[in-house]
């Protein structure tokens, strides 16, 4: 796996403009430049999303499709007793 480009070098040379410790730019700089994921793990947590962006809009067409189901027939029949009470009166 490679590790995302991350340029240590410039990264020491800011920390020790601002005042920091030689020592310590470059243990910040080697604690970073490992915790940096590499190019795969992105890809596999970018593939994931997608997974679940696919999962979640069926769930939603799967909710909007019930929905229709049950207002339809409720509607119809809202109208049905609405036209039967103005028929009574």
């Amino acid at each position: 796996m490679t590790a995302l480009a991350f340029d240590t070098l410039a990264y020491v040379k800011r920390l020790r403009e601002s005042g920091v410790e030689n020592s310590l730019a470059e243990a910040l700089a080697c604690a970073i430049q490992d915790s940096v994921p590499a190019k795969a793990d992105l890809t596999r947590i970018e593939s994931r999303l997608d997974q679940l962006n696919a999962s979640l809009r069926a769930e939603i067409k799967d909710g909007q499709v019930n929905l229709i189901k049950w207002l339809v027939p409720l509607l119809l029949g809202q109208t049905a007793a609405i036209v039967a009470l103005v028929e009574l009166f």
